[in-house]
């Protein structure tokens, strides 16, 4: 796995081995970042369920002001850190090593926006609850993006209230659904 674009383009990273994971496809992550170029620089980028951080290195590389990394998985975390050593350049980030709700809990009760939020659950995830939780919290800039990797046959709705669907990314049999965000009516 390489870094695709931006000021670290080419460097490889660390993978995790195993089942436990599953990578954002290199196609999928250049889609994803060439389409969202001009909304990537400058953000505060969440890379919830990270991995080995791929998605959210990629962000940085690609000039977004600060990336948060949300994952469980101790080794995943150490991953983390070794790719983001591999950058050798000081980077704007923060790792929390906690599942995603109580860590998106954790965002929300400090205040923490983002610009851009993408999800990569694992296989086999329960994609209402981790809706709900989304919609339930304030963690979205005005005007931000949220997006959700899932498997090509998984239909995914969200709240039309607060969320507009916006594009449908596509390689083999993932998906990256986005969705634009806008703030409650009072």
């Amino acid at each position: 796995m390489r870094i695709i674009g931006g000021a670290f383009k080419g460097i490889k990273l660390k993978s995790l081995r195993g089942t436990a994971t599953r990578p954002t496809s290199q196609r999928l992550k250049k889609a994803f970042f060439d389409s969202l170029s001009h909304w990537v620089r400058d953000s505060v980028f969440l890379d919830c369920f990270a991995g080995s951080g791929g998605v959210g290195i990629e962000a940085l590389s690609r000039g977004a002001k600060e990336v948060v990394f949300l994952e469980s998985e101790a080794r995943a975390i150490k991953t983390i850190r070794q790719n983001i050593e591999l950058l050798q350049a000081k980077v704007a980030y923060r790792i929390i090593q906690e599942n995603y709700h109580a860590g998106l809990k954790r965002l929300s009760r400090q205040n923490k926006m983002f610009d851009i939020l993408f999800f990569d659950p694992p296989y086999q995830f329960d994609y209402s609850s981790l809706i709900e939780v989304i919609s339930s919290l304030e963690l979205f800039c005005e005007g931000a993006l949220l997006a959700i990797e899932h498997f090509y046959k998984e239909q995914l709705s969200l709240p039309e209230d607060i969320f507009t669907p916006f594009k449908v990314l596509a390689a083999g049999d993932s998906r990256i659904s986005l969705w634009k965000h806008f703030s409650k009516k009072p």
